[in-house]
């Protein structure tokens, strides 16, 4: 497992008013990493993300965190 070398809050009111030099930097240094502080697996460059998309025997989002309604 790859921890992300970068902190990645991506609620924290630095990372909300600019979340795009964060988002360059993920994908030059680490496109594919682990988030510890938050669980869950950060995927930056579009082909990545494409791939983790269209392969739902591998990747799943069911344990993911719903929203309360």
């Amino acid at each position: 497992m790859t921890s992300c070398p970068i902190r990645f809050d991506p609620l924290s009111p630095e990372q909300l008013a600019d979340p795009y030099p964060l988002y360059a930097r993920l994908r030059r240094e680490a496109p594919v990493c682990y988030a510890e502080a938050h669980g869950l697996w950060v995927v930056s460059r579009y082909e990545d993300v494409l791939a983790v998309v269209r392969d739902t025997e591998t990747f799943s989002s069911q344990n993911a965190v719903r929203a309360s309604v």
